[in-house]
């Protein structure tokens, strides 16, 4: 049953959620903050800006995981067994990084990006592995857009070093003793952003990183193309692992939303 609010119970709306969100998506199983998330990216989205979600999910991922228990974790700066894998990013995440790529430094990145898109297009992710090739957003050993880098990579961290040279420099198949918190944010924001790409009327994809950050660095205006219905992703195929409990998570959530009117 739609139940369509009005301006004044919809502010109402957006006081609540504002509260809800104050310190990031909270642990747990409620709806209700990725509901409230889902409403203010939809907000971003219909006023046009792509990256302006994207950097409010990494913003709200960050405050969350600072609230959840410390874990000894052995990532560090300069530390990058993992940035050979292959890496799924949303369109808005793609966005965000272009944005924040300026001057010199744009023309910079966006040949490495080339040269690396030329080398991985288009391979699986078991081919990846036996080829490993750096990420080219690596600057003198560590990521050069850490502050706007993917939920994927956000989201992975791990316990043990030694391990992570293994598992991704030689290829071992070890899996990775990883703390839960940044994996369960990833899925939460990352569903809110899908629900409300959906809402949007926006393809709720995410696309292999080289390849989707070359697409947009190379064509000019592709957020406004892209918000406009434009597929400037063309020809790329989007990721396609089976996410079975996250894709009824989004679907959910985008019920429910519609139900509100949105």
């Amino acid at each position: 049953m739609s139940m369509v609010l009005s301006r004044q119970d919809r502010r109402r709306q957006d006081r609540e959620d504002d509260k809800l969100l104050r310190h990031g998506i909270p642990p747990g199983d409620d709806a209700a903050p990725l509901l409230a998330q889902a409403r203010r990216l939809l907000r971003m989205l219909r006023a046009g800006s792509a990256a302006d979600a994207a950097a409010e999910i990494h913003g709200g991922f960050d405050t969350a995981l600072r609230r959840a228990p410390r874990e000894p974790v052995a990532c560090r700066k300069g530390c990058s067994h993992c940035c050979i894998s292959y890496v799924a990013a949303t369109p808005p995440e793609l966005f965000l990084i272009a944005r924040s790529l300026k001057g010199p430094r744009r023309d910079a990145v966006a040949a490495r990006v080339a040269e690396a898109d030329a080398a991985t297009h288009g391979r699986s992710i078991a081919e990846r592995f036996a080829e490993p090739r750096l990420c080219p957003l690596l600057e003198d050993g560590a990521c050069g857009v850490y502050p706007v880098r993917p939920s994927a990579c956000r989201s992975l961290a791990s316990f043990d070093a030694a391990l992570c040279g293994r598992s991704f420099g030689a290829n071992s198949g070890e899996g990775l003793p990883a703390p839960a918190a940044p994996m369960h944010l990833r899925s939460a924001y990352q569903a809110s952003l899908r629900a409300a790409l959906t809402l949007a009327g926006l393809p709720a994809a995410a696309y292999e990183l080289n390849a989707g950050l070359n697409r947009v660095l190379t064509t000019p205006d592709a957020e406004a193309r892209w918000l406009k219905g434009e597929d400037v992703f063309e020809g790329i195929a989007p990721e396609a692992v089976p996410k079975p409990r996250f894709d009824e998570t989004v679907r959910i959530l985008v019920r429910e939303l519609r139900a509100e009117g949105l």
